[in-house]
């Protein structure tokens, strides 16, 4: 029973990350607009439940007049600001998309943690609540990202924020089994992570030496 529940799980995820796929390969119907298609609010500031303030950047839709659904990334990466394409994906549908810096990087207060642990879960719910009473949400949120990002939602969905609609992690990591320490063997390239993105921003410098 245990092992059904899991296989359905992990088929609802796998066509959630197909559907989602699906919507950033699409290409937009008619003429294409003069400017990116979207609006952006810059460092944001969210508070958390602690009083901690988390920096969001928001992308909403040009011209949005009625309530959308929003699509989350919790991440300790940088905050590409749309330059990457990826924004226009999501707004030109209708969703607004919310980038959100963990504590301790980039304006985010607190310290960044390494170990993903349950703080960081409590902050995604703080976050995931905190959007779906903006004046512009519908109340849906949906969480999408790899790697790190993919963990954080793990640890949101853990919190049940009543909110969170769906998440679709992709290549998220799984220490002791994969990359950090595969089979319980650490990794050298694991000391490359730590370095490329410890402090506020990511060291871009630290890989290219």
């Amino acid at each position: 029973m245990v092992r059904r529940s899991v296989l359905k799980v992990l088929s609802a995820v796998a066509g959630l990350q197909i559907a989602v796929a699906g919507l950033l390969a699409a290409a937009p119907a008619g003429a294409e607009e003069v400017g990116p298609g979207y609006d952006i609010e810059m460092s944001r500031i969210i508070p958390m439940r602690d009083g901690v303030q988390l920096e969001a950047w928001i992308f909403k839709p040009s011209h949005l007049k009625a309530k959308a659904p929003a699509v989350l990334t919790l991440t300790q990466y940088d905050i590409d600001g749309g330059r990457h394409g990826n924004v226009a994906a999501y707004t030109r549908r209708g969703y607004v998309f919310v980038q959100v810096y963990v504590r301790g990087r980039g304006r985010s207060g607190g310290v960044k943690s390494d170990n993903l642990g349950l703080q960081v879960g409590r902050d995604g719910y703080d976050v995931v609540e905190w959007i779906a009473a903006q004046p512009w949400s519908d109340g849906h949120v949906v969480m999408f990202g790899g790697s790190f990002v993919g963990m954080t939602q793990w640890r949101t969905a853990a919190q049940h924020p009543p909110h969170l609609a769906a998440i679709a992690p992709y290549v998220p990591i799984y220490p002791g089994w994969d990359v950090p320490n595969t089979n319980g063997i650490p990794q050298a390239w694991s000391a490359v992570i730590l370095g490329y993105t410890s402090g506020r921003s990511l060291n871009t410098g630290f890989i290219a030496n």
